[in-house]
């Protein structure tokens, strides 16, 4: 399970509704007010509010972050790689690899999914 996922701008809102249906707390930054932190600020601050996982589509934070992710140990971040689709097909997809590999975060640690979890 997923305790407490933020997650960026950049990925689809839908996606909240769809990991709250799972029973797992979920936010976007936009919502928090968070639009215009930038990667390892935005790790700062989610660690910092009590979040531990972020979740996002953006290769760009995958780069830059993991310094972050070194000083917040009991933070995860998770990006998503499925290919950008129709809102609606994105979902189906999205929700199969879920029921065939759900998303296990670890702590101090980048992965990618769902090729880290195959």
């Amino acid at each position: 399970m997923l305790p407490n996922v933020g997650y960026p701008r950049n990925l689809l809102i839908s996606l909240e509704r769809l990991l709250k249906a799972k029973g797992i707390l979920a936010e976007n930054t936009i919502s928090r007010g968070w639009r215009e932190l930038t990667n390892g600020n935005l790790v700062n601050e989610a660690v910092n509010s009590g979040f531990t996982c972020l979740v996002t589509r953006d290769l760009d934070f995958a780069k830059s972050a993991e310094r972050a992710l070194k000083d917040n140990d009991r933070f995860a971040a998770v990006v998503l790689t499925l290919p950008q689709a129709r809102r609606k097909d994105w979902l189906e997809h999205f929700e199969k690899c879920w029921l065939e590999y759900p998303i296990v975060p670890i702590p101090g640690k980048l992965i990618f999914w769902p090729k880290s979890n195959k």
